[in-house]
């Protein structure tokens, strides 16, 4: 695995989350599903019901429980016996962790690409060239503290802009439409 920040198998103590960023989406894709056929007891957490139809089409295309992907208002129900799994970031942080806070986990995955809108909006796509260029495969995330030090703090200063308030999106993109303007 690439790791820019620190020694291999760093752990993340005392973190809600622990982020998993690939370069493109479709990275993502392939590892979310990696994961599932490896891993039959997580379920993975769409906070965009755009999100959850592309995975929802993803996994039946890949002979993976389309059940297993569910939309973050509707998961609770199926936690007592599953690992949840992000497929992305919420842009308020806050919503996020009072959402998460809930469940008793150590650490919570959340798989994210340098393409998502959340990402585009602090300039990702000037970062994909520096990475290709250290020699970081397209196949291998990103994992340490700081990335996740570093999306929270995007996150604070959306929900700076936006005054904490939350007017919705199907998507992550519409989201930042929506409450960006």
């Amino acid at each position: 695995m690439f790791n820019l920040f620190g020694k291999k198998g760093e752990i993340n103590e005392g973190r809600l989350f622990t982020d998993k960023v690939y370069m493109t989406h479709e990275d993502k894709l392939r590892a979310i599903c990696e994961l599932a056929t490896k891993d039959p007891n997580c379920i993975f957490i769409a906070w965009f019901p755009d999100t959850v139809a592309e995975f929802q089409s993803i996994f039946k295309e890949n002979n993976l429980d389309t059940a297993r992907i569910v939309e973050a208002t509707r998961s609770q129900r199926h936690l007592p016996n599953c690992y949840p799994v992000f497929l992305e970031h919420y842009p308020l942080a806050e919503k996020e962790i009072t959402y998460a806070s809930t469940w008793n986990q150590q650490s919570l995955l959340v798989f994210s690409s340098m393409d998502e809108a959340l990402f585009k909006h602090f300039g990702s796509e000037k970062m994909i060239p520096v990475m290709k260029m250290m020699g970081m495969k397209a196949n291998e995330p990103i994992e340490h503290e700081l990335v996740t030090k570093s999306i929270a703090r995007s996150q604070e200063k959306i929900a700076a802009q936006t005054g904490g308030v939350d007017l919705g999106g199907h998507s992550q993109e519409v989201w930042l439409k929506n409450n960006l303007k």
